[in-house]
Parts: C-alpha cells; sequence; structure tokens
C-alpha cells in the first residue's frame, strides 16, 4: 500500500519530463502500428510496435480477429478502424457490435469523447428501439425484429428506427448511432462507418517536432507533447530548434513598480476576453460600489452556501433582485464564466433570468431576477415545521413539468447544448405563482448540438444527485442523459421527500433503498402510502410522476429517456405509461452503501408495521 500511494504521490505531484533525447524512445516511436490495412504513427499507439509513451493515451489500437482488424476503444465502446489519414487527421471507425448486424446483445450509445473527437458534418443521429411493447412511433422511419428475451425477459421482437436521439418511448432499450445523411441502407450504415477528426497537437508542437527530424510522443506523467531525438537536445519540442528571438526592448514591469502577479492578469483577462467576444449576449456589468448600492450594502440577506451568500437588492428602475455575490474561494473563475456563459445564451420561461454581474479582480457578483417563493427544497424538506405550507400533488406536476421543459430547452432548445450538472431542490427556484425556473449553472458544460457524449476530468454535481456514470465511466459515456437521472431523484424528493419516519442511522435490517421500495409498490399496483394525504383523484398523477422519476433513474444512460419523452409521459395518459424495468437490477452496485457520503436523504425509507 505504501507503494502505490508513492506511485500516485510521484504520478500527481512530478513535473520531471521524459528525456527529449532518449535514443531507444526515438527508436520505438519510429515504428508504425500495422494491423490488416491499417498503418497508424502519432498520436496511436499499441500493440508491440508502439508503446505508450508514443501517443495520446486516449488512442490506444490493438489488432483483433486473427490480426486482420484493428480495434479503437472510446469510452468502453468497441470500433473497427477502417481507415486512417495521417495528413488530413481524419479516422473511418464503425461500431463493432453492429458488423454481424443490427440484433446486437451490447445496446449502448455511440459515443465520443469530444475533446478528442469531431464528427464529420454529414453524419446524424438516429436511434434504435428494441424490444418494443407500445404503438409504433409516429415518426419511425424503419422496422426490425431482434429477440432480446435472454436480456429483458420479453416476448416482444419489435425494433424501430427513429431519427434524432431520444429515449426508450416504450420499448425496453434504445440506443443512439451515428449514419450518414445520405446512403443506401441502414444496417450496410452501420458497418460502413463514419468519419471523426482527431484534435490531437492543436498548437502544431508535433509539427515542429518532425520536421526537426524528431519522433513525436506523450509523457505518460502529465500527458504533455515531448520530442524524441536521435541525439541529445535541449529542447523538449524541437530536435534542432531554430535560434529564439530577440526579448522585446521594453520589459514587463517598470523599474521601481512591484510585479503583477500573472494568474491574476491571466484570471482577470480571461474573464474580459469573455465579455468582449460575447458582446450584447453579455448582460450589463455593475461595478462593486454599484452592487453596495442595489443592496444597501447588504443589509438584506436571503441565504447562504458554499458559493458564497445571496442578498435582496432593487436596481434604479425598482425592480427587485437577488444578488449572488460569490466566495473569494471560487478559483480562477471560471464557474464565475461557466454560469455568465451558458444562462446568457438562454430565453426561457423555466430558466432564471441573469440581469447583470460584477467581476472586479476577487469582487464577483451576480444579479438575478427575485423569486419570492425562494428554493423547491424548502417546499418537500422534511424538516419543516408542520404549519409550513405543504405543496399539493397538482402544484407539484407542474413544477416538475415546468423544470422538464426548462432541461429540454437547455438540452435541445439553445443554438449550443447546455448540460446543467446540478440539477437538484436547492436549484429550482419558484417565483410568485410557483412557476419553477432552473437557477445555479456554475457547473455547466457547453457542447456541440450533435454531440453526444462530453469529457469531463472530474466528477460534477451533488451526492445523492449524480448519475453513476459521472464518477465511473464503465456505465457509459457523460451526456443530457446525466442531467435526466438528477432530474428523475429530484421527482422522488418532491413527491417522496416529505417522509417522516426517514432515519439515516437506522440498522441495516429496516431500511431499504427508496426507488427499490416504490418499484416493489407500483409493480403490486399498489395505493403509493407516502407521507401525505392523497385524494384519490390525485393517486394517477403521483403514479405517473413515480413512474416517470423511475425511467429516468435507470443505471445506463441509454434506458434512460429524454426530457422531450419525460414531457410526453407526464401529459400523457397513464395507461400509456410502460412501467420501467427495476432500476436496481442492472447494476446493484450502484445502491449508496449504508452511512455513504453519496446517499442523498430521500433515498432511503423507513418501513414500518
Amino acid at each position: 500500500m505504501n507503494n502505490f500511494i508513492h506511485f500516485v504521490i510521484l504520478l500527481v505531484f512530478s513535473e520531471t519530463p521524459l528525456s527529449s533525447s532518449t535514443p531507444e524512445l526515438y527508436r520505438n516511436c519510429s515504428n508504425h502500428f500495422r494491423c490488416g490495412d491499417v498503418v497508424a504513427g502519432f498520436p496511436f499507439w499499441g500493440g508491440d510496435q508502439r508503446p505508450r509513451e508514443c501517443g495520446h493515451p486516449g488512442l490506444k489500437l490493438h489488432c483483433d480477429y486473427n490480426d486482420t482488424a484493428a480495434i479503437l476503444e472510446i469510452i468502453g465502446v468497441r470500433y473497427r478502424v477502417i481507415k486512417i489519414d495521417q495528413e488530413t487527421k481524419r479516422l473511418k471507425i464503425a461500431r463493432d457490435d453492429y458488423e454481424s448486424g443490427i440484433c446486437t446483445q451490447n445496446i449502448q450509445d455511440t459515443t465520443l469523447d469530444d475533446t478528442l473527437f469531431v464528427s464529420a458534418p454529414d453524419y446524424v443521429n438516429f436511434t434504435l428501439l428494441y424490444a418494443c411493447t407500445s404503438h409504433i412511433p409516429i415518426n419511425a422511419t424503419a422496422d426490425f425484429n431482434c429477440s432480446l428475451k435472454s436480456i429483458y425477459g420479453v416476448n416482444s421482437t419489435k425494433g424501430f428506427i427513429v431519427p434524432g436521439d431520444t429515449g426508450p418511448m416504450g420499448c425496453f432499450a434504445s440506443a443512439t448511432v451515428l449514419v450518414p445523411e445520405q446512403r443506401k441502407g441502414f444496417e450496410q450504415a452501420l458497418i460502413d462507418g463514419f468519419v471523426v477528426e482527431w484534435k490531437v497537437d492543436d498548437e502544431g508542437y508535433c509539427q515542429k517536432c518532425m520536421a526537426s527530424k524528431g519522433e513525436c510522443g506523450i509523457n505518460p506523467l502529465n500527458e504533455t507533447a515531448v520530442c524524441y531525438c536521435q541525439e541529445p537536445s535541449s529542447s523538449l519540442k524541437e530536435c534542432h530548434p531554430l535560434p529564439a528571438a530577440a526579448p522585446p526592448a521594453v520589459a514587463a514591469n517598470e523599474p521601481g513598480k512591484p510585479k503583477v502577479s500573472s494568474s491574476k492578469v491571466e484570471n482577470h483577462t480571461r474573464v474580459e476576453a469573455f465579455i468582449i467576444q460575447h458582446g450584447s449576449l453579455a448582460p450589463k456589468k455593475f461595478s462593486y460600489s454599484e452592487i453596495q448600492k442595489i443592496t444597501n450594502s447588504f443589509a438584506d440577506k436571503l441565504g447562504q452556501g458554499g458559493y458564497g451568500s445571496v442578498y435582496k437588492g432593487k436596481l434604479l428602475d425598482g425592480r427587485i433582485v437577488a444578488v449572488k455575490v460569490l466566495s473569494n474561494s471560487k478559483g480562477n473563475g471560471q464557474e464565475f464564466i461557466n454560469e455568465v456563459a451558458s444562462i446568457s445564451r438562454t430565453s426561457h420561461v423555466n430558466i432564471v433570468t441573469l440581469l447583470g454581474f460584477c467581476y472586479e479582480r476577487s469582487k464577483r457578483a451576480l444579479i438575478y431576477e427575485f423569486m419570492s417563493n425562494g428554493s423547491l427544497d424548502k417546499f418537500i424538506n422534511n424538516q419543516r415545521s408542520p404549519e409550513d405550507h405543504q405543496l399539493a400533488i397538482k402544484t407539484l406536476h407542474e413544477i416538475a413539468l415546468g423544470i422538464a421543459r426548462g432541461l429540454e430547452y437547455l438540452h435541445r432548445g439553445c443554438t449550443t447544448r447546455i448540460l446543467h450538472f446540478d440539477i437538484k431542490p436547492q436549484n429550482i427556484l419558484l417565483d410568485t405563482n410557483f412557476c419553477p425556473k432552473i437557477s445555479d449553472f456554475g457547473l455547466a458544460k457547453l457542447c456541440e448540438t450533435r454531440d453526444t457524449i462530453v469529457s469531463m476530468t472530474r466528477a460534477r454535481g451533488t451526492c445523492g444527485y449524480i448519475a453513476p456514470e459521472v464518477f465511473c465511466r464503465s456505465f457509459g459515456g457523460v451526456s443530457y442523459k446525466s442531467d435526466v437521472y438528477s432530474y428523475g431523484m429530484m421527482i422522488l424528493d418532491m413527491v417522496g421527500g416529505r417522509r417522516k419516519n426517514v432515519n439515516l442511522e437506522m440498522s441495516h435490517s429496516s431500511e431499504i433503498y427508496f426507488p427499490t421500495w416504490l418499484y416493489k409498490q407500483l409493480e403490486k399496483s399498489e395505493k403509493l402510502n407516502l407521507d401525505r394525504v392523497i385524494a384519490e383523484e390525485e393517486e394517477e398523477m403521483t403514479r405517473k410522476m413515480m413512474i416517470v422519476s423511475l425511467w429516468c433513474i435507470q443505471t445506463f444512460p441509454s434506458d434512460r429517456p429524454s426530457m422531450s419523452r419525460v414531457l410526453e409521459m407526464l401529459q400523457g395518459s397513464l395507461e400509456d405509461l410502460p412501467n420501467p424495468p427495476n432500476p436496481m437490477n442492472s447494476a446493484t452496485a450502484v445502491r449508496p452503501p449504508q452511512n455513504s457520503s453519496t446517499t442523498s436523504s430521500s433515498s432511503l425509507i423507513h418501513i414500518t408495521g
């Protein structure tokens, strides 16, 4: 164990690059990876020909099928490599699981790491629906037959092909695939594959290296480009670099003046560049002295969080606002930029409106429209006193619909897809009429609308609401379906969150995972005995919300519906809703362990009697 800890410390903190003059590495990286008709150099590696130091960690190739096919794995999905063009940086790949036909037993979405790849513009998404038990989707372009009884235990063999990226839609499984817009046949298009362009060496380091008669590689310690030379060289980027340019005549700091912190200047410059780049899209900028006047010197505090504090304020035109003053510990301003960049692209009744911001070195604030009823968690938290107002089921249903509309807009309605990554009751604000608005975009991620999978260097979100794939990639790629999972956990909170008998410190024998308990109640068609009096006419609405939530928290992203489908289910009839699979059947390993910090207070229920 001590050796392992030492290795981790060395890996994290070592800044010493590999020697750029190692002749052995130069010789190894001079070799090409060869398998079948595929020949690959940098940034690819693999096999006996090219070791780990010769390529990008996400571009490992191996030879399969008796050395006839090169295989590349991207976020858990195997692809056959059809062609590599080193000049244009283009790669043609095809899903290996569809080589023998559309009836694969490995149903999952096509995954692409957007930090490494950009798909060609003439390809579109389609969704394959498997084991369908309901009516034919209106927009289906074709159908097929596959037996998946061994996996899902259903006799239905019906399958459909629908355009776009959607959820199961009444079927037991779905998979999003990428195919050419112009194609002769769908199954043949899956076998023929699609084209992507890799995004490695965008700054041209390796071009300089190879132009200087070196071989480019990647330092495994810090994943930076390194130039391997035949002979010793003092440069990490070139074997025979050109003479350095003369230094500028004027120094950066005038004599007698203190040096400016480069990191602070860089952070401030980044924010200023954002403001200039987005022009009219950026909200109004306020000075810190104006923020003080708006809040009456921060006299009326509305709340406190890890981000800082929220104060009530008043603009010159009389509008009441909420001013979120960020703490000085917010790092390099990236979360601040995330929030401003994300919310500036939105205009929707269920997204909170950002009216302005302040950024003066360490002074940072965001000005939002004022929401008189505060956050949703205040109305579903079981710690509220009995005299507090309890929302009716109809109101909760309307709130669930509003949040779903807001998320659908973020995922599909914007020109740039926005993934929120922190959907929870605390980030849903309610106006005077209890209209919900999604807020707090500090963890949001922007991506192109056609991107299915996004890259993340660390888990984002709040314990109890984070989708399994966010902290463990073996469950699938991170995508907008991660927001769907968080939404489902929040719906569980909304309908079941006022349970008096929740106790996180109860004995293991008297505790069960709430979604499992709920699934059993639905399975037995029993009346939902939650901690609230539900009128007969509200039972159907409650049951519908529960069914939707269980669909949303399916372990694997491909099994969850899109927010468009969620809206259809919430607004449709209960009879048309297919019962979801038990969320825990597919992977009991994701069940939050007892007393785990990742366990939500709404995840456990104490069953008495």
